[in-house]
């Protein structure tokens, strides 16, 4: 998308974006507690949908009774991440959460920042996501 032919989109997020889009520090399985309730509330099969990023949160989720779980994340950063899961090579993603594949989401070329070529990502995009991740990491 060429951004140049939409200035007044640029602007409009520059003054209005933290207003539309606060920031809301990560957490892994984020929306379990809201999830419970509906878990609890209907009897039919729930998939959970949220902040799987780790192996202690999916068996969590999974004997909550919920059917299945939706990883979306932790598949973008590393392709290979349930087969590292399975094999006991990893628990975790290494997934940062700076939210760069989130913008990419509707590109043919999504991908997460992690896994790019320090010259392919725009020096002033590199600033903001390393605040991203220092406020991130200040959160935890």
């Amino acid at each position: 998308m060429d951004f140049k032919k939409f200035w007044w989109l640029k602007f409009g997020l520059f003054f209005g974006g933290r207003i539309m889009i606060p920031t809301v520090p990560y957490k892994d399985a984020y929306f379990y507690d809201t999830a419970m309730k509906f878990r609890q509330a209907v009897k039919m099969p729930l998939i959970y949908v949220g902040g799987m990023v780790n192996k202690e949160d999916m068996e969590k989720v999974l004997d909550s009774g919920f059917v299945a779980f939706q990883m979306a994340r932790a598949l973008v950063h590393d392709t290979d991440f349930v087969n590292k899961l399975h094999s006991g090579e990893v628990t975790k993603s290494g997934c940062k959460h700076s939210n760069y594949c989130i913008g990419r989401m509707y590109t043919l070329d999504m991908r997460c920042h992690q896994c790019m070529k320090d010259s392919e990502l725009p020096t002033k995009l590199q600033h903001e996501i390393d605040k991203a991740e220092k406020v991130i990491e200040a959160n935890k």
